[in-house]
């Protein structure tokens, strides 16, 4: 009995010194701050950022839209379509799936999703 009382008290002390020593005497865990990734945007032909700079292969008139609004397109999936010449919702309605998820390297059925969204969101 003496010997499980003793483990017992050993057991509940070492808890006790760890509680003290995690919490009370060590400062908390600060979160680190890591600074989001760095995309290439659009660039004038004098080299500075625009967003009103138009995609190849997209008409003049056609702004540029932000295709973040489109359910699984972020900001990789955005680029990539700028790049393949899409910066706009209407541009993405008017392309053809297979083209484009052949361009991406995803699934015709993921484009073909997105395309369907866009073109709720157009008209």
């Amino acid at each position: 009995m003496k010997k499980l009382f003793r483990l017992l008290l050993t057991i509940g002390l070492l808890s006790a010194a760890a509680y003290l020593v995690r919490y009370k005497l060590l400062p908390p865990a600060q979160p680190v701050a890591i600074p989001p990734p760095q995309f290439r945007r659009p660039v004038t032909s004098d080299g500075t950022p625009s967003s009103t700079v138009t995609a190849p292969g997209q008409r003049e008139d056609e702004p540029v839209d932000d295709l973040k609004v489109v359910k699984g397109i972020g900001p990789v999936f955005e680029q990539r379509l700028n790049d393949a010449g899409i910066a706009s919702l209407g541009g993405l309605v008017r392309s053809d799936a297979a083209t484009v998820a052949e361009q991406l390297e995803v699934s015709e059925a993921q484009v073909a999703d997105w395309i369907r969204q866009a073109r709720g969101l157009v008209y």
